[in-house]
């Protein structure tokens, strides 16, 4: 059928011995070049040696769907596994990919999406679903750029051990706006530096999900409009007892909402959620765990910042400064 295409018809083994790179890139960049369709790559093992990098030259604006359950890309070099990077400014949208699995062991990132922020291109619409990343020596997903309208739903992330500085979701652009309405559903990470980091993002919205086991917060997100929602913490601060420093499972810049967060009482930590509150309100909804000895939210922000909790006893609350203005019911 047109449009459908199959990794083993461009000579995929999937044994975990044969090299798959060849086969793997040329029937990826066969579907791109196609502008629209569904590539599958069968349950197996793919051993990829070198990486796979798209880089479109014309506009993608119909449906690219990738299907990988059961299909494991064991990548074995350095840099980007898997790397649709947009530097020719075109117009991308409408791609998905699903049920793929990563191993690493020295790359920077294992899949990254990326659209320059300036030059007029952008990537949006996107989906990633059901991906599963395994000894992460890097980043597992990275989001860069000109890069909106995305879904990350239930994906798994684990750090290799020696994995102090890369991050399960790392979501970044140096522009505040540029990266724009990403919703994040329970996904679970466990080691890296963060868990999840993002900064900045306008309407990043995050739902359930567990971030277990970083070196330092288990999420950090600077966030402008955005909401945590049912997000659940525990066992972070892995890298040292940080009682003095006023570590926090979950710290977040801007403004927006966190709601019924859960920060272990076991962490490592000495605050619950840190909250640093900019020109616009904060609102802190119920109640959650702080980590050994601290409170459950600690106040910090701006000139004229403010935050507004609702269900969260005074006793529970550890104001850092003055600012910002904080209004409890």
């Amino acid at each position: 059928m047109q449009g459908s295409y199959n990794a083993k018809d461009f000579g995929a083994v999937g044994d975990g011995i044969a090299d798959d790179t060849l086969a793997i890139r040329s029937a990826v960049h066969v579907l791109f070049n196609s502008g629209f369709g569904v590539l599958e790559i069968p349950p197996g093992n793919y051993r990829i040696l070198e990486p796979i990098i798209i880089r479109p030259r014309s506009h993608v604006t119909r449906t690219i769907l990738i299907l990988g359950y059961g299909a494991w890309l064991f990548y074995e070099s350095v840099g980007i596994c898997f790397d649709i990077n947009n530097i020719h400014g075109v117009e991308i949208r409408d791609i998905i990919i699903k049920g793929l699995g990563f191993r690493g062991g020295r790359e920077s990132s294992l899949l990254r999406l990326r659209s320059p922020e300036t030059g007029g291109g952008n990537l949006y619409r996107w989906k990633l679903q059901d991906l599963i990343f395994t000894n992460v020596s890097g980043h597992g997903i990275n989001i860069e750029g000109n890069t909106f309208e995305g879904v990350i739903d239930n994906c798994r992330m684990t750090a290799m051990t020696s994995n102090v500085s890369g991050y399960g979701l790392y979501i970044h652009a140096t522009v505040p706006g540029k990266i724009s309405s990403i919703d994040i559903y329970n996904c679970n990470t466990r080691g890296f530096r963060h868990g999840l980091y993002s900064d900045p993002a306008s309407d990043l919205d995050v739902f359930g999900g567990t971030y277990l086991q970083a070196q330092m917060e288990g999420v950090y997100v600077n966030i402008q409009g955005g909401s945590l929602t049912g997000v659940h913490v525990e066992n972070n601060w892995r890298s040292v007892s940080q009682q003095s420093f006023g570590g926090a499972g979950v710290r977040a810049i801007g403004w927006g909402s966190v709601t019924s967060l859960r920060s272990s009482p076991e962490s490592n930590q000495k605050y619950g959620l840190h909250i640093y509150a900019n020109s616009h309100p904060f609102t802190v909804i119920g109640h959650g765990f702080s980590g050994a000895g601290g409170t459950y939210l600690a106040t910090d922000g701006s000139v004229n910042s403010s935050i507004v909790t609702i269900g969260v006893k005074a006793s529970e609350i550890t104001h850092l400064s003055e600012n910002p203005v904080v209004t409890s019911y």
